[in-house]
């Protein structure tokens, strides 16, 4: 008899595993639906679909670190969560008051030493490190964007480099 109680919790308990984990999965697609996406085509550009919120989310590096970006055309710098910049070790510069979609906020410039997203690599970029930024969500600002051709349509957002 004990062993048939042991049995149904075991049951109830991986049955509620499995479910649990199966929308965690599909709640963090609807976020980030590039998430797992390998980004780079065959036609040298970077392919993004639009997530639950109208937002064009991508996995990419910053220095070496895997990071999530979030396609900001306006903004002019890349911008960076202290808690990001923190964690990987992305150096404060000079302190400055700069206009923001939130308002204006005293922020650290930073150096950038290389950007990844896909296939595409951007070097010596300038940032800002953004004391107030709640999410753990690099803003991908003009200053590496404006190098890309960027098309928009039904959902997707394309992203290649210039010179193709």
């Amino acid at each position: 008899m004990q062993r048939g109680w042991l049995m149904m919790i075991f049951g109830w308990a991986l049955g509620f595993f499995v479910v649990t984990s199966f929308y965690y999965f599909i709640l963090l697609d609807g976020k980030n639906p590039n998430r797992l996406s390998v980004l780079a085509s065959q036609h040298g550009e970077v392919v993004l679909e639009k997530n639950v919120d109208g937002h064009y989310l991508a996995e990419g590096k910053l220095n070496g670190f895997p990071v999530v970006f979030l396609i900001d055309t306006g903004a002019t710098q890349v911008g960076i969560p202290e808690s990001v910049a923190d964690s990987i070790k992305l150096g404060k510069q000079q302190r400055k008051l700069v206009d923001t979609a939130a308002g204006r906020t005293r922020v650290w410039s930073t150096r950038i030493d290389e950007l990844q997203l896909g296939f595409m690599v951007f070097r010596d970029l300038r940032g800002i490190i953004i004391p107030q930024m709640q999410e753990d969500v690099v803003l991908l600002g003009m200053n590496a964007l404006g190098a890309l051709h960027i098309t928009q349509s039904d959902g997707t957002l394309k992203l290649r480099p210039m010179e193709q």
